[in-house]
């Protein structure tokens, strides 16, 4: 990720700066799900892809094995709000059902269409878009949680890691022979 300098952005609003999902099944564009809450936690995971081996002798050496950066992932958590959102035009219920629909239930099934008609499932992409924090990745989401607490009852909270699988949305599939 490269930061555009030390000043934070202008505006950290939802509205403005908004994270998304978007289903891209072989080049058509589903309606894109916007967050119209901010999660409460977003944590970003860029890992190295090495192996530290650890040699015989008496002292504390060892060698690396190192192969360039890791796919990242990401993991955000937060609730849908409750009341009616101008940025989603939902309230938190339905705002949270269309998420649930599109990452547990839309994306798969777009994947077993691909897989059921002959084509190749790669090329059905969910993107998600961090437009505060920069990035756009093609991710997978690893697990979708609900979590309801009885001290705020209307609120529909989620857990959802996400697992990147290309990091340049634009790339072309890798063909292999």
């Amino acid at each position: 990720m490269e930061f555009s300098g030390t000043t934070p952005p202008s505006s950290q609003k939802a509205g403005i700066r908004p994270l998304s999902f978007l289903l891209d099944d072989d080049g058509s564009l589903g309606e894109p799900i916007v967050l119209g809450v901010r999660p409460e936690d977003l944590t970003r995971t860029e890992p190295a892809r090495a192996v530290v081996h650890q040699t015989l002798g008496r002292g504390l050496t060892g060698w690396v094995d190192h192969f360039g950066e890791g796919l990242p992932s990401v993991t955000i958590s937060g609730h849908t709000g409750w009341r009616h959102n101008e940025v989603t035009g939902m309230d938190g219920a339905e705002a949270f059902s269309r998420l649930n629909q599109l990452l547990s239930h839309d994306f798969p099934a777009a994947k077993q269409a691909a897989i059921d008609r002959g084509s190749d499932p790669s090329a059905v992409k969910l993107i998600f878009a961090d437009m505060l924090d920069d990035f756009v990745w093609s991710v997978v989401p690893m697990q979708f949680v609900l979590r309801r607490n009885k001290s705020s009852p209307l609120l529909y909270r989620y857990n959802i890691p996400l697992q990147a699988v290309s990091t340049s949305i634009d790339a072309p599939p890798i063909s292999v022979p």
